[in-house]
């Protein structure tokens, strides 16, 4: 039998358009195995959690450390003997020559590229809807929840002072977490740097005032494509998860305040403690959060969050009664531990 040109001409017709309309379809499977691959790496995340609650009867600390890596660690690097990376932990914990540079136990500064560990991507830290790939440092895709509190999340006086389940240089427990394991969240999802998307980046050089109005933080976008920072808009080198061992708030901390793919914003130029740092990820409509129990929720980016105008609390200690929820709606109260308040509504699983 033989074939025209026209003939050929019409069959590679059919197979390209019968590939464009699959492409979707192809597309979008991949996607979804990718997300429930993220998801079964959060449990295991929320599972080394638990366990370290076993062991330790606390909760880590959203960042400590020593005195050579001034007390900069994030969470994520107590996790490590709970992640299955015994090999990764014996060598964090002990003193290590790398590039004839002797380092002291627990490493150096988590931005110190001499270090090996610290620049070394860790899979489980990975969502795999998130290929982008850092230059120096390995990064993570999930942070550690610090509520709603944005100034004196870092010296807060005792874990009765502090928000969420985490906070730096504070060790939580379970039974600290009185609205519910099931209501509050641990950790949430963040995306890592990839240009000037507002998904994997945090812009810098906001005032403390930042914290009495966190909707400021909306107007440093880009009117003509709102998923980008404008071109004015100073950012950081490394965005949003750019070092998984940095426990500082635009690297391994996140607050629920604005809904997930949100902008993040830090207060002042230097190291990016405080701030505005919002959940996200590269997943359509929204993003994982790890529940106090250990589940994974899918959270959309229309999620209740109440106002964004209203000041973030303050004198935490202090709040009682009513003063203690959160102003961010269902967003907020996820995000608090001990606000009393009641979460009516049903979050998917």
């Amino acid at each position: 039998m033989r074939f025209s040109l026209r003939d050929l001409l019409v069959g590679v017709t059919v197979i390209c358009v019968a590939f464009a309309l699959l492409m979707p379809v192809i597309q979008a499977a991949r996607e979804a195995s990718r997300r429930m691959s993220c998801s079964n790496d959060f449990k295991q995340i929320g599972l080394a959690i638990h366990n370290y609650h076993s062991a330790f009867k606390h909760l880590p600390s959203g960042m400590s450390g020593t005195e050579a890596n001034e007390h900069r660690l994030s969470g994520l690097i107590a996790l490590t003997p709970f992640l299955e990376a015994s090999v990764r932990w014996e060598t964090i914990m002990n003193p290590q020559t790398f590039g004839g540079v002797t380092f002291p136990s627990m490493g150096p500064v988590p931005w110190d590229t001499r270090y090996s560990p610290w620049c070394e991507n860790v899979g489980t830290l990975r969502c795999p809807s998130d290929d982008k790939v850092g230059t120096s440092l390995g990064r993570t895709n999930y942070a550690f929840c610090v509520a709603d509190q944005i100034i004196g999340l870092y010296d807060a006086p005792s874990k009765d002072g502090t928000r969420g389940m985490f906070a730096p240089g504070h060790y939580v427990r379970f039974r600290d977490t009185t609205d519910g394991l099931s209501n509050t969240i641990m950790m949430a999802e963040i995306g890592t740097e990839d240009g000037r998307s507002v998904r994997g980046q945090f812009s810098l050089g906001h005032s403390k005032t930042l914290a009495d109005s966190p909707a400021k933080c909306v107007s440093q976008l880009d009117p003509r494509e709102p998923e980008q920072f404008a071109s004015d808009v100073t950012l950081s080198n490394l965005g949003r998860g750019g070092a998984y061992a940095d426990g500082a708030g635009g690297y391994s901390l996140v607050h629920a305040i604005l809904p997930p793919n949100a902008p993040s914003c830090a207060i002042g130029n230097q190291a990016p403690y405080e701030g505005v740092f919002s959940a996200g990820s590269y997943h359509l409509g929204g993003c994982h959060v790890l529940m106090g129990d250990g589940a994974v929720v899918f959270v959309t980016d229309s999620i209740e969050a109440g106002s964004a105008e209203k000041s973030s609390p303050r004198d935490i200690s202090a709040l009682t009664g009513s003063e203690l929820r959160s102003p961010y709606g269902l967003w907020g109260a996820l995000g608090t531990r001990a606000a009393e308040e009641i979460i009516e509504e049903t979050l998917v699983y």
